[in-house]
């Protein structure tokens, strides 16, 4: 895939060519930047990530796929934890590759 969309009310990513731009609500890093300024506009790249082929988002983070099929997770996906990277691990405001 070389471009798709991924938004909820809060944040959007837009792939384009293996990489992903985003903007919106950024307040548990669901963005990816880095950082977790409240609020992020114009949209900005996200430099963490690998080639990327689709991407996702739910109300507080967000997911990559890889193109050599890796799995990234970043923001908050519930009550302080985060999708794929343990049971106690906090949100965080970089993608991380889900071990699996």
């Amino acid at each position: 895939m070389n471009s798709g969309y991924s938004s909820l009310s809060r944040h959007i990513m837009v792939l384009a060519s293996g990489q992903i731009f985003v903007w919106g609500c950024n307040d548990c890093g669901q963005l990816g930047l880095g950082n977790e300024s409240a609020f992020v506009f114009p949209p900005a790249k996200i430099e963490a990530l690998p080639p990327t082929v689709a991407v996702a988002s739910g109300y507080k983070h967000s997911l990559a796929l890889s193109d050599e099929g890796d799995i990234y997770s970043w923001g908050n996906a519930g009550g302080g934890k985060l999708l794929g990277q343990g049971k106690t691990k906090l949100a965080t405001n970089v993608p991380r590759k889900i071990q699996h």
